[in-house]
């Protein structure tokens, strides 16, 4: 036997050993930060970015409003930096997508009076100098390093996809990038090699490896697309949900010549996999709905489970090392649908492993004129108070306690009740209505 064979089955004893001593579930502790937009993008486990964008048609903002906000504290607390729009402002836009590649440099596309634009940053978003290159919306954009990538814009010679090279437009392709106007993910993992998947039900995944000039399908014709992540160069996953017999299955392939073939690993033990991340080409972590988590350290061959904070549908699952990371759940209120950021807290800048009664209590919800509360502990323990909007906006804030809060400055709907305690963040969900 081949000594790649005995490394393959080698690591299949290995999984299978781990399976069956898997009576263990791995341990995690979440932090709960709140309501974020799924717009968002950590580059570290201190900074981070988000956009939002608010709607034309009233007197004060007659046009529309798009505004990018930042993050230094953990994503505790979010700052705003560069807005597009405004109602004494006719260069009125919004924000569409953003890519930080780092700390510093990222990339941002737009729209300026309904005329696309994709500009680049090096100062952490706080201006936008260098424009690459415009169309009408939708834009789609993949970098690989600052003045290197590749977008899907108008430029000179017209519409299509452009490698951009250090100031440099190339058009690369325009007949299949242009004959698949919805665009789910566009995603290079090296100078030359990169993936294309359609915004279609059970859609497939086109690849190239000539630098965009041409595109086949890679896979096969059968499965159908929900993630595909190279967490190394050659080292790749495509996550297949095909329907089997009525039934989705998580079906996990792996490749390692950077997608041009694939091979079955095994299905992830989740009803539905709404999001897969590899950290390396060993160590990943599958999430979907009733809030369920598994981690695998042998790429796929075994899995374990992670507990989460609570049984919310997760949508979005990222981490920095085994140990740091964040995931994002989705649930609808009232026919529309809410985003919650939650945050690993096994690493160094998190809390210590504990269980935390909640020390707060909404005596009444919904509310109408006054917010009451009530704590079984010193008030003096409460180290904060925050009334946050769905927006991210902090409309109420207060470093005392009090039990009583005054609403009658604020429109009827959903709100946050953020505070602090013994070093964590907690989030409590309220409504306001009007008599």
């Amino acid at each position: 036997m081949s000594d790649s064979k005995i490394a393959i089955m080698n690591k299949i004893i290995i999984a299978v050993i781990a399976f069956l001593l898997s009576g263990k579930i791995l341990l995690a502790q979440w932090d709960s930060l709140g309501y974020s937009t799924l717009n968002h993008q950590f580059t570290s486990p201190m900074i981070g970015y988000y956009f939002y964008n608010e709607s034309g048609g009233s007197p004060s903002n007659p046009y529309g409003t798009g505004y990018l906000l930042k993050s230094i504290d953990g994503w505790n607390t979010w700052t705003q930096i560069y807005q597009i729009g405004s109602g004494d402002n006719p260069n009125v836009g919004f924000i569409d997508a953003i890519m930080f590649l780092n700390d510093t440099v990222g990339y941002m596309a737009a729209y300026y009076n309904g005329i696309g634009g994709l500009s680049q940053t090096s100062n952490g978003g706080l201006s936008w100098g260098t424009f690459i290159g415009g169309n009408e919306p939708p834009i789609h954009f993949s970098f690989l390093r600052a003045d290197y990538g590749y977008a899907k814009i108008w430029g000179p010679p017209g519409y299509g996809l452009y490698l951009y090279d250090d100031g440099q437009k190339t058009l690369q392709n325009d007949s299949f990038v242009n004959s698949i106007y919805s665009i789910r993910t566009l995603m290079f993992i090296n100078d030359s090699t990169g993936f294309l998947v359609p915004a279609w039900n059970n859609p497939p995944v086109y690849r190239t490896s000539d630098y965009g000039k041409t595109w086949q399908l890679t896979g096969d014709s059968s499965w159908a697309c929900s993630k595909v992540v190279f967490p190394e160069d050659k080292k790749g996953y495509y996550l297949n949900s095909a329907l089997i017999n009525t039934k989705q299955a998580n079906m996990l392939y792996s490749s390692s010549d950077m997608g041009a073939t694939w091979s079955f690993v095994g299905e992830i033990p989740i009803t539905k996999v709404n999001d897969l991340f590899f950290l390396n080409q060993d160590t990943g972590w599958a999430a979907g709905i009733n809030g369920k988590i598994m981690k695998t350290t042998t790429g796929g061959l075994s899995w374990e489970e992670v507990p989460a904070y609570n049984a919310d549908d997760i949508v979005r699952i990222r981490f920095f090392t085994e140990n740091i990371g964040y995931y994002n759940t989705l649930k609808v209120y009232n026919n529309f649908p809410f985003s919650f950021l939650y945050r690993t807290q096994a690493g160094p800048w998190g809390v210590e492993d504990q269980k935390y009664p909640e020390p707060i209590r909404i005596v009444q919800n919904p509310v109408s004129s006054r917010l009451l509360l009530q704590t079984d502990i010193p008030d003096a323990d409460i180290m904060s108070l925050d009334i946050i909007t769905l927006t991210g906006n902090a409309v109420y804030h207060s470093t005392l306690f009090t039990h009583q809060i005054d609403l009658s400055f604020l429109a009827p709907g959903l709100y946050l009740l953020r505070y602090q305690y013994q070093g964590r963040y907690f989030i409590e969900k309220f409504i306001i209505t009007k008599e």
